[in-house]
Formats: C-alpha cells, structure tokens, sequence
C-alpha cells in the first residue's frame, strides 16, 4: 500500500511584516505572506507570474518567523491546508502553509552580477493570485490575496 504525502517546498521574498498573535495558553502563532515569481519563456520575451502563499507558524518556527523582516528571502518546507470558515453567513475557503521548517536565506552575488540565494546555517529565521502559462485564465492583479 502506498502512503500519501501533503508536503510543498517555498523559496520566495516575505512581502510584509509577520503578523504574530498569541493564544490563551501562551502559545504563539506568525502569519508570513510570502511571494515566489515564475519567469515563463514567451515568443522570445520573458514573463513574470507572481504567486502569493500564506505561511503559519507554531512553537519554534514561530519564534523564528518572528524575527523576519519584510523582503527577507526564505526557504519553507511545511505542508498544506485548507480550512472553511464563515463570513456573513456565507462559507469561505482559505489554503495555507503549515512551516514546520524555515530558514532566512541570503544573497550573494555571482561573478555575472546575479544574486544566487544561500541558506545562512547562523540565523533560523522567523503574496492567492496566480497566472497560468497563457496568463489568460488567471490573471496577477497585484492582490496578495
């Protein structure tokens, strides 16, 4: 018998200030938005599809979340989940990362000038809109979600 797996991978920017919440029991929660870019090879000039991810962290990623700072570029393995909640009587769906890894990256640059994203092993660290390959289904408003 074969085993699911639920488990997505992000390098991409933090886009704002984490939102940290604590619960009754002390325990914290952070809320990154994070945006990752496709590039996309279109008659010989190139595309740029932003995608928009909402990551929650727990317990020690949470910590470390917290010391983020807007632009910082980072890499997350967690998994996904969707939840309904309801607004107005009407039900809604949101999909979110859960982080259960996290780490800052940081940029050096290469003899070409291009900035190549490293992981930094001393700091742990602490945008829904996407477009498909033809942009015409789905289109980037700009809207983190």
């Amino acid at each position: 018998m074969s085993r699911d797996t639920n488990r997505v991978s992000i390098k991409g920017t933090v886009a704002a200030a984490p939102e940290c919440r604590s619960k009754p029991n002390g325990d914290r929660t952070v809320t990154l938005r994070v945006s990752t870019v496709d590039r996309v090879q279109r008659n010989g000039e190139t595309a740029e599809f932003t995608s928009w991810h909402r990551v929650v962290c727990f317990g020690s990623t949470a910590d470390d979340a917290a010391r983020l700072s807007e632009n910082d570029r980072v890499s997350i393995e967690g998994k996904l989940q969707t939840r309904k909640y309801e607004v107005n009587g009407k039900a809604s769906y949101i999909t979110e990362v859960i982080a259960f890894d996290l780490d800052k990256l940081a940029s050096n640059t290469t003899a070409s000038g291009s900035a190549m994203p490293t992981r930094v092993a001393t700091t742990p660290p602490s945008n829904g809109v996407g477009a498909d390959a033809l942009g015409d289904m789905w289109r980037d408003d700009g809207r983190p979600f």
